[in-house]
């Protein structure tokens, strides 16, 4: 499980399984993904209208991707843009993946990022589920009505026969 930057790292440890990554004796079961941190050159649309988002602003994500990413790398890095010119095509592996829970939030500014990635991973046949909330990135722990349904959505999906055939 991760949320933001937490999601887009379960997210790429997820596609390194799927390519064959050797992890033993780790046994990971399914995936877990809420509003995965996700960026681009290219603006979006969700991006251009919530560029002063109170909780990401626009140059607040561009100070944190020039930070994180490797010298000279840009946003369409892969590890910041799935879609990016050098980026895997991730839809070959939607069907190794294991089970996913994909959450997001309709006032994230990556949402457009976010729902790409989804789409793309169940027209390539993954097992996955969309759930969204209102709010903005990260709101989802700060009011007790959505961080409730958020839980017991995650309990949900941990107790579910997908998760559960997966650790056989």
């Amino acid at each position: 499980m991760g949320d933001s930057a937490g999601g887009t790292m379960v997210h790429f440890l997820s596609l390194r399984i799927a390519e064959g990554l050797d992890i033993i004796p780790l046994r990971v079961c399914g995936q877990i993904i809420v509003q995965p941190f996700f960026g681009g050159e290219e603006r979006t649309a969700t991006e251009l209208r919530l560029v002063n988002d109170e909780h990401v602003p626009l140059s607040g994500t561009d100070w944190l991707w020039r930070t994180c990413l490797p010298a000279g790398a840009d946003r369409d890095h892969p590890l910041a843009n799935p879609f990016g010119p050098s980026s895997p095509d991730i839809k070959p592996l939607a069907r190794s993946l294991l089970p996913i829970l994909f959450i997001v939030a309709s006032g994230d500014p990556m949402l457009e990022r976010q729902v790409k990635v989804f789409e793309t991973l169940r027209e390539g046949g993954s097992q996955i589920r969309l759930v969204s909330y209102q709010g903005s990135h990260g709101s989802q722990l700060q009011s007790r009505p959505i961080s409730e349904s958020l839980f017991k959505d995650v309990a949900s999906f941990i107790q579910s026969p997908l998760a559960f055939l997966s650790k056989l």
